[in-house]
């Protein structure tokens, strides 16, 4: 059974909120649009580097606590895609930075706390999937907590659907939270426009996107397979012929979409609902920001 939940009828709702707290200084990561970043994401993808999706991989299992056997073979468990394509956006952002020898943490994100915590702080306790304005709100509000933290239960589709509730969820949230917010989240609102896209991914990023658009991976190549509403991540790493990477929660893992496959799933998505991880820093940690910005 494949699970969707991401709901573009929630994303002009939810993303103006967001917006009214990017203007009231209350978010602590940084929050942008294409324009404001655009001369230096034009910069750093032309000195955009490719690497293989294993070496992507391999920098994900450093500590060796990664939940699944591959990174890409993870699927959801519930109405939760948005959390898994957040996840996996600012994870393989986190791999590039680390790649470019920028001062990175490099772990996997934890699902529960977007899609289970961020929705119930959010007051919308029901099981039907999340808008990815109210995910990039909740990132950049409250920071994000590595997986293989001490005491942290594992990720399941029953664990999120708990966390839905008012009581488990803001219990949970007082509990964790003074973890969360050591990481600052940078994102940016992009355009839908596959130049924009395969620039942002050539700079080594990732692009947290939600479309009516289905994919199905074939042999590492993703082809058109129908409607849906779901959430995905695209991104790095690309390809020469301007394939861009984009993973999957259903289980059917990463592949490169080629230029055409990519414009029509670009043009089916959402307007409100495509946002590029910017950077992943430490709170307060001196990293070397000359490769990805904060210039």
């Amino acid at each position: 059974m494949n699970h969707t939940g991401w709901n573009p009828q929630d994303e002009e709702r939810d993303f103006a909120e967001y917006s009214g707290l990017c203007q009231s200084g209350l978010l602590r990561g940084n929050v942008l649009e294409w324009n404001d970043v655009k001369a230096q994401i034009v910069r750093e993808a032309q000195n955009g580097f490719t690497a293989p999706i294993d070496q992507s991989v391999k920098a994900l299992h450093l500590l060796g606590k990664s939940s699944y056997d591959k990174y890409w073979f993870g699927r959801q468990e519930t109405n939760d895609c948005t959390s898994w394509g957040t996840c996996n956006g600012i994870d393989l952002t986190s791999v590039a930075q680390a790649l470019r020898g920028i001062e990175t943490k490099v772990f996997r994100t934890y699902k529960p706390w977007i899609y289970g915590v961020g929705k119930s702080l959010a007051g919308q306790h029901a099981d039907n999937g999340m808008s990815i304005s109210l995910a990039m709100k909740h990132i950049t509000q409250y920071g994000i907590l590595p997986e293989d933290l001490p005491g942290l239960p594992r990720y399941s589709g029953s664990l999120q659907r708990q966390l839905l509730s008012k009581r488990d969820g803001q219990e949970f949230f007082r509990q964790w939270k003074d973890k969360a917010v050591q990481y600052d989240i940078d994102v940016v609102r992009l355009p839908l426009d596959y130049d924009v896209w395969f620039l942002w991914s050539a700079s080594g990023r990732n692009i947290v996107y939600g479309t009516t658009q289905r994919l199905a991976n074939r042999n590492g190549k993703w082809v058109l397979d129908g409607k849906t509403k779901h959430c995905m991540t695209a991104g790095f790493p690309v390809q020469n012929d301007g394939s861009i990477s984009n993973t999957n929660s259903w289980n059917d893992g990463t592949g490169f979409m080629k230029p055409s496959i990519a414009k029509q799933v670009i043009a089916q998505s959402h307007p409100f609902g495509a946002f590029g991880i910017y950077q992943i820093a430490r709170r307060n940690a001196k990293a070397d920001y000359s490769g990805l910005g904060r210039n």
